[in-house]
């Protein structure tokens, strides 16, 4: 059993990377360094790598990757609001504010949701976890017809935004710098 993913979508890749909003919704025309954090080229990011720093290196390539105010979106089995992100990972589920709050603290702001993956059938507590639900079904035909009226699991649907740094301050004008005559 694989952990479940986080599926991203982008535009506004920076000048000078060859990760192009295609890259980042597909897996194409990756770099080699972005490829290799975001798992571009194997499987991608599972929930349950947040405890061993996969995430935080998906963040930080992603941050590398986006112009300021790029934006980016999260689809992310979620996991009920007061789940201990440990625990709920290992069955493919993420509490929502936990994801929000690691998100944004990698220089990323909130932009948007959408309960368009919502599933208020999903009750997030299955023998296989996510994946006993479809498309995955890992329990065979075991229950599947019960399975398969629940449909596939409820998602968080999130947009952020890259934020943009402050423009650096002018620096105070030198002595030297000042113009001749001036008090």
């Amino acid at each position: 059993m694989g952990g479940s993913r986080f599926r991203f979508f982008s535009s506004h890749a920076a000048a000078g990377t060859a990760a192009a909003s295609t890259c980042l919704a597909f897996g194409n025309e990756c770099d080699d360094r972005f490829a290799a954090a975001t798992n571009r080229r194997r499987t991608p990011v599972s929930t349950s790598s947040h405890a061993n720093g996969s995430l935080k290196t998906w963040l930080v390539e992603i941050q590398r990757v986006l112009k300021p105010n790029g934006v980016f979106g999260v689809e992310e089995h979620r996991a009920k609001a007061d789940a201990n992100p440990d625990e709920s990972a290992k069955k493919g589920y993420l509490p929502e504010k936990w994801v929000i709050e690691h998100i944004e603290a990698k220089g990323f702001k909130l932009a948007g949701k959408s309960e368009i993956n919502a599933n208020p059938k999903d009750t997030k507590d299955y023998p296989e976890g996510v994946w006993t639900l479809p498309p995955a079904l890992q329990l065979g035909d075991k229950d599947k017809d019960k399975y398969v009226a629940i449909g596939e699991s409820d998602r968080m649907t999130l947009k952020f935004t890259k934020v943009a740094k402050p423009a650096a301050a002018a620096a105070p004008a030198t002595p030297a710098t000042r113009a001749r005559g001036a008090c």
